[in-house]
């Protein structure tokens, strides 16, 4: 996610959760058969885990409280808190006891209601919360696997941790498939840990061939480099600038940029 003092979560829609957000609309609707996603470690993992299975996805609460309505006779969730992972707009299909795979009719607590809490319908049908799933309707189903890796242990001198999770569908809509733990595996087969550091890798201040590259920047043909860049011709003087200038000027006048001015700051 973002460098910030406030790390960003899924919801708040920084640069980060938007694409993810975007990347999940774009699974659901091409359903490809495998996708790979890449982020920071500290990134809110185990949601986004969530989001590409029938029990998961996210968007932007209005309350603490996890929010369902009535539409077109189905139960669709309307509201989703940060700690929730559950993609709003997702129907209910029902939900599991125990760890069954069998799905149980979802009822509404209230027919003059418009909407309900979680809690109100687990108090209505009856679920436990603890033991309990639920099941989300998708015409697709998808498994994930996420592994968390480090450079050094892949050839490159220098500590990156990133975390990848493998995204596929599975055979039978079956979630105990077990592709995923397959892709981890080779993952760790193409390890090739680093046995020296970045430090080994670079030239002592006192080599003879830094020592010849300082002398070039602060010999002649370094001068001559320095003065050719400080002499450079004005891009803005329409008798010695490229061809560039005029189609610059064209976009700029379009956005009310200046002439000369940064067209971040207009």
């Amino acid at each position: 996610m973002l460098r910030s003092t406030k790390r960003l979560d899924i919801e708040d829609m920084g640069c980060s959760g938007e694409t993810f957000l975007a990347a999940c609309e774009l699974l659901f609707k091409e359903k490809p058969k495998y996708a790979i996603f890449e982020n920071v470690d500290k990134a809110p993992w185990l949601k986004m885990k969530r989001q590409d299975k029938k029990t998961g996805g996210a968007s932007k609460g209005k309350s603490r409280h996890l929010e369902f309505v009535r539409k077109d006779g189905g139960i669709v969730v309307d509201n989703v808190p940060a700690e929730y992972g559950v993609r709003c707009g997702a129907t209910v299909s029902g939900y599991t006891k125990g760890g069954s795979s069998v799905t149980h009719e979802m009822k509404w607590p209230n027919k003059s209601k418009k909407s309900c809490t979680l809690d109100e319908l687990i108090k209505h049908n009856g679920i436990d919360r603890k033991t309990a799933l639920l099941i989300l309707e998708s015409d697709v189903v998808y498994c994930t696997k996420y592994v968390k890796v480090d450079t050094k242990k892949f050839g490159l001198p220098q500590t990156r941790q990133r975390v990848y999770m493998f995204v596929w569908q599975p055979d039978d809509n079956n979630f105990d498939d077990d592709l995923g733990n397959y892709w981890a595996a080779i993952v760790k087969h193409l390890e090739s840990h680093v046995h020296h550091s970045l430090e080994s890798f670079i030239l002592p201040v006192d080599h003879d061939n830094i020592r010849v590259f300082r002398e070039a920047l602060n010999g002649p043909a370094g001068r001559n480099t320095n003065r050719s860049i400080n002499q450079a011709p004005d891009f803005w003087d329409d008798k010695i600038s490229n061809a560039n200038l005029k189609h610059n000027k064209i976009a700029r006048e379009m956005f009310g940029v200046e002439d000369g001015a940064r067209s971040q700051t207009k």
